[in-house]
């Protein structure tokens, strides 16, 4: 029996890929991204969100399936993050050639990706905490415990400054931008907010992470991530 040629794959899919998970409907303009900002960190997530989106539109007659719509949004971002260089190791290629007619794929929303492997990791698990945290209700940690961790975060080398765009994606920062105007309403604050950046190794925005009780971070924090940290970070030592 001859052995049918496997396209190229994620490795993982619940692993983050670069500029995150999207998926474009093109005969909706459907922007995941763009409608589901979370779902750039969730491939469960992003299928769900395809799946319903296609029952609303049943007049394209769109396969609703959910194995069939996995393997399509697995084929799609895999031949997307192909073309970036170093991203080898999120991908699995075991078909003997090329597919002769790779999917149609959405451009990049962001522009030019810089710095993409090290940014990949550092959305995944920034965004993913915050998201996690502010919508579980982001209840925050006593202000002395915010107060310490800040005044670690201010001294650490790895306080990154700049712009959100300088460590994310426009998506990603856009996002990040909605989860500080929350933390607004909750009325955070430390005595160094005015010093507090992003976290070049977590990808944290140090203002709200500061804030966030220690499992939501832990939970979405990789060995990749964890060793990165500086040996004074506050994370290692709760």
């Amino acid at each position: 029996m001859a052995k049918v040629a496997m396209a190229l794959r994620l490795k993982n899919r619940n692993q983050g890929i670069p500029n995150g998970f999207m998926y474009l409907q093109r005969q909706t303009n459907w922007r995941s991204w763009e409608a589901q900002p979370p779902t750039m960190w969730d491939f469960k997530l992003l299928c769900r969100e395809i799946q319903k989106h296609r029952q609303l539109n049943p007049r394209f007659g769109l396969s609703t399936d959910m194995n069939s719509i996995a393997t399509e949004v697995d084929m799609v971002n895999a031949a997307r993050i192909a073309a970036i260089p170093g991203t080898e190791s999120y991908l699995i290629n075991d078909a003997p050639f090329a597919p002769p007619n790779p999917p149609v794929l959405p451009s990049d929303p962001s522009g030019p990706l810089a710095a993409v492997g090290a940014n990949l990791v550092k959305m995944a698990s920034g965004v993913g905490v915050l998201y996690d945290w502010l919508g579980s209700g982001g209840q925050p940690v006593d202000n002395t415990v915010a107060e310490t961790r800040a005044q670690i975060c201010v001294a650490c080398p790895k306080n990154g400054k700049g712009d959100l765009t300088k460590f994310f994606t426009v998506p990603a920062a856009n996002l990040i931008m909605k989860q500080l105007e929350q933390r607004k309403d909750l009325n955070l604050s430390t005595t160094v907010d005015d010093k507090l950046g992003i976290c070049e190794a977590c990808g944290c925005v140090n203002k709200l992470k500061v804030h966030v009780p220690i499992e939501f971070i832990l939970a979405k924090m990789s060995e990749q991530v964890r060793s990165d940290l500086d040996k004074s970070c506050w994370v290692l030592k709760t």
